[in-house]
């Protein structure tokens, strides 16, 4: 029988310390989980947010013909790119408005979209945070409505995660900040959550961040464990790598890299982390 290949790339010479560390402070369950959405939770080959809505059929054509030229910009290497920073996301947001895109379009779009988006795994995953309590809060710079309604279809009648991320309603655009949620304001996304949500993850000393950017590495900078001098925070934090070039760079912000193309990437990320953090650290292990 075939040997099933290990999606650990890479891990940090602590991160067994870590997980023993965040093992004994979880206290069976108290762990919350901050993730990404494109590519982190969906698979490495994915369509992204912002690209499923330029170029699904359930949208206007004269939106697409005129959101195409952000959509092939997207996809060019940073050094080639036209338009940078926040800009780009604020012109896409625009033609939203300007063509009154709305969430029954993005919906149908989801809905219709011919592959799975979720990584095998992630269903499972969800499944256990579901049934354990675990405040499962995914932050993304794409839209609320993607995420909402591709956990709606996918994830098997679970609920869905509290997600932070833009949103387009019936009418148009909103913003949870004055500018839109960019992959360069992601890690302030945190201080929008809801304050249920953020009272709640005061009581949850251990959080799973995880991401497919060094920068996704910070989403948690804003959890309420992190700005008090009252609680400690303990994270780790796992990197979906998709592409082999960021390597470096993900070796200084991840306390553990996964090969973003591996089918077992997330049953990694359930079985060898965040079910040892269920169980109780007082009993004795059954292996």
């Amino acid at each position: 029988m075939a040997v099933e290949k290990s999606p650990v790339v890479w891990q940090s010479q602590r991160f067994e310390e870590l997980m023993k560390v965040c093992i004994g402070n979880a206290g069976r369950g108290k762990v919350a989980v901050v993730s990404d959405f494109d590519r982190t939770l969906t698979t490495g080959q994915s369509i992204e947010c912002h690209n499923l809505i330029a170029r699904a059929e359930a949208m206007h054509f004269d939106f697409r013909e005129e959101v195409r030229f952000l959509d092939e910009l997207s996809q060019l290497p940073p050094d080639k790119k036209t338009i940078v920073g926040d800009e780009w996301w604020i012109l896409y947001n625009d033609l939203i408005k300007k063509h009154r895109i709305h969430d029954d379009h993005i919906r149908e779009a989801v809905h219709s979209h011919p592959c799975p988006l979720l990584r095998p795994g992630v269903q499972r995953f969800h499944q256990s945070c579901v049934e354990n309590d675990i405040p499962f809060v995914v932050i993304s710079a794409g839209f609320t409505n993607v995420v909402h309604h591709t956990f709606v279809k996918e994830s098997g009648g679970h609920p869905v995660p509290h997600i932070i991320a833009n949103h387009v309603d019936h009418t148009s655009t909103t913003y949870p900040i004055k500018t839109p949620i960019t992959s360069y304001t992601k890690h302030q996304a945190l201080q929008h959550a809801s304050e249920h949500l953020m009272a709640k993850l005061v009581d949850y000393p251990v959080t799973l961040v995880l991401g497919d950017k060094p920068n996704d590495s910070m989403a948690a900078e804003l959890h309420p464990r992190n700005v008090s001098a009252e609680h400690d925070l303990h994270l780790i934090k796992i990197g979906m790598m998709n592409e082999s070039w960021r390597f470096d760079d993900f070796r200084e912000h991840f306390d553990v890299i996964l090969d973003g193309h591996c089918p077992t990437a997330f049953t990694f990320v359930h079985d060898q982390i965040l079910a040892p953090l269920l169980r109780d650290p007082t009993l004795p292990s059954s292996s």
